[in-house]
């Protein structure tokens, strides 16, 4: 019984190989040799062989499709898998309906995809089963109102590849990307052209101060005009470096770059530098320590002229690709092949969101499609964006120009945050809070230190914002539209302005302790900070009595956290009487005050 079970299982097998002549056993042998080799054309020609005395044989159209998909001859790759599925072949079934989901989706055709998907049998041999499912059930569920309503008015084709977009100061010439051919060492320079109300120019100028035999691209300028950056790549066989390089203005002309030092620059690659205003730089890197294969990185520019050591951005990376950022109007845009796309690379952004909603959002179907959206550029007026599509070994590339009709980002009624250090005006990475105990939403700005919302989708008054190394700010909701909140660092002495004591009293009244509440939920999210409670008080009275009612007051405020479970080592409280007022020379009601400091 045995013995009949394995006989069976090898005739199942190999049924498309048994009752072939001998003939073409050895031809599709001979086939598939030179498949190995990379003698592509000889195994098609050997195939077709094959298939001219058995049209139906399963071995041969299975090799075919796949040393057409090597040649990039997607057309008949296509044509003998479907004829290989139709004919119920068996040995490789699942296999080519994986291959030609996969195939479909790249080519915008989700129906389909999702046929071939579901024709597979034993779903847990692919390890991206899960992903292509979900990359389908994206784009089939996408119902999301569109972001940018707009015009095409034109397009820049000239090479075989262009993509970065970027403006000069003045905006009325871009200066981008471009590859003469489809080879890794064919070369990359920088490129300008004019650009108008109604179009490109037609005068394309390469960038000759920038440009060496290298591969230059992806060129970004200050705000002020005074600097810009630049990637620069050496290639060869062993290893494709890519560096920053910046160039300052002297006035007249751009000097000779230098590259930035390894507090930016890494070992391995990085480029597609985007700068946001004069102080914050964004750029790509595949170096260690991101959450896909390459991210997205920041760094500031400090009051000393030298740049902060290079952080990963991982509010926006994923484990995919994450590339080509761009900030304006304090919104974050890049693009990325990540699952919640439309084919390959698509536009995303973010202006800060609802924690529990998406932080990232694909810009829309209007402009992301089934090609590769690689780069976007966008001012009040235009936006432009790079698109590209391999068609079998024909690569099609070019920059779309659109003209903006009409922009709607999250609602009508929007209100914008923005969040800077107090002294130095730096926008802060932060996160707003509702301060009602019975709510819990919560707000995450961008590292523009901004956060557009629509006023509806708050439903609390009375917010709290946090940055790490920085004391909380409440502030309270009013008709305004715009909010600027200055914050203090930890290292500096921080008055708990809300917090005003009656005359000759140390009470806490309701709406103090509702105030004193937002602080405590801060200081059990961060256990490691400890805090010295300085009360003060007015010259009204003795200066012994001013002392007793300062040390009060202190106490009163530690007894309050203590109460909402904040251990009593982590405080101490201290009386200053009326011996430091908020200012020199002030005398009134402002020296009835609270301060603390960290230690």
């Amino acid at each position: 019984m045995i013995r009949l079970f394995y006989i069976l299982l090898i005739f199942f097998l190999h049924q498309e190989l048994i009752g072939q002549s001998k003939r073409s056993i050895k031809l599709f042998q001979e086939a598939k040799y030179n498949y190995n080799i990379g003698e592509f054309e000889n195994a098609i020609e050997i195939y077709n062989k094959i298939l001219k005395s058995e049209p139906d044989n399963c071995d041969a159209l299975y090799g075919l499709g796949l040393t057409y998909k090597k040649l990039k001859n997607y057309h008949d790759y296509e044509k003998f898998f479907i004829q290989y599925a139709k004919l119920g072949c068996k040995q490789n079934i699942d296999q080519v309906h994986f291959d030609l989901s996969n195939y479909f989706l790249r080519n915008g055709k989700i129906m389909l995809s999702n046929y071939h998907l579901n024709k597979i049998k034993s779903a847990e041999n692919f390890n991206d089963y899960g992903e292509l499912k979900k990359r389908i059930s994206f784009i089939s569920n996408y119902n999301e109102n569109t972001v940018l309503s707009f015009e095409k008015i034109d397009s820049l084709d000239y090479f075989t590849f262009q993509y970065s977009p970027a403006y000069n100061t003045e905006g009325n010439q871009i200066y981008f990307t471009a590859r003469r051919g489809n080879k890794m060492f064919d070369d990359e320079n920088i490129y300008s052209i004019p650009i108008g109300e109604k179009g490109f120019g037609n005068k394309v100028s390469s960038l000759e101060v920038l440009n060496t035999d290298n591969n230059e691209g992806s060129i970004t300028f200050s705000e002020s005009g005074n600097f810009l950056i630049y990637t620069s790549c050496k290639m060869n066989f062993k290893k494709n470096t890519c560096d920053l390089f910046i160039s300052y203005f002297d006035g007249v002309k751009f000097n000779l770059p230098t590259r930035l030092d390894d507090r930016i620059n890494s070992d391995y690659w990085d480029s597609q530098p985007h700068l946001y205003g004069d102080s914050l730089l964004l750029f790509v890197s595949n170096r260690p320590g991101g959450k896909g294969k390459r991210d997205i990185w920041f760094s500031r520019l400090r009051n000393d002229g030298q740049w902060e050591k290079a952080k990963n951005y991982d509010e926006i990376n994923s484990a995919y690709d994450d590339v080509s950022p761009l900030i304006f109007d304090n919104v974050i845009y890049f693009a990325s092949n990540r699952i919640e796309s439309f084919g390959g690379y698509d536009i995303f952004y973010s202006n800060g969101s609802n924690i529990e909603n998406q932080y990232v959002r694909n810009l829309g179907a209007s402009i992301n499609n089934y090609k590769d959206q690689s780069s976007f550029l966008i001012n009040n007026k235009f936006f432009m964006i790079a698109e590209e599509f391999e068609d079998g070994s024909e690569v099609i590339s070019k920059i779309i120009l659109c003209k903006i009709k009409s922009q709607n980002y999250i609602g009508d009624e929007l209100i914008n945050f923005i969040v800077k250090d107090k002294l130095s005006g730096i926008p802060l990475e932060s996160s707003i809070n509702c301060i009602d105990p019975e709510k819990s939403n919560q707000y995450k700005l961008t590292i523009t230190g901004s956060l557009s919302i629509d006023r509806s989708l708050i439903d609390s008054e009375h917010l709290i914002i946090s940055s790490e190394g920085y004391y909380p700010e409440k502030i309270k909701l009013n008709t305004s539209d715009s909010y600027i909140i200055n914050m203090t660092k930890l290292d500096q002495k921080y008055i708990l302005e809300d917090l005003l004591f009656d005359y000759d009293s140390y009470k806490l009244t309701e709406s103090v302790r509702n105030f004193l509440f937002l602080y405590a939920q801060w200081l059990k999210q961060n256990d490691d900070i400890n805090i010295s409670i300085e009360g003060h008080t007015d010259s009204v009275g003795s200066d012994n009595y001013n002392m007793i009612l300062s040390e009060n007051r202190a106490n009163e405020v530690l007894n309050f956290f203590v109460s909402e479970g904040i251990p009593k080592n982590r405080m101490k409280a201290i009386g200053f009487g009326n011996n430091i007022p908020v200012s020199q020379g002030y005398d009134g009601p402002k020296n009835r005050r609270i301060e603390i400091t960290v230690f």
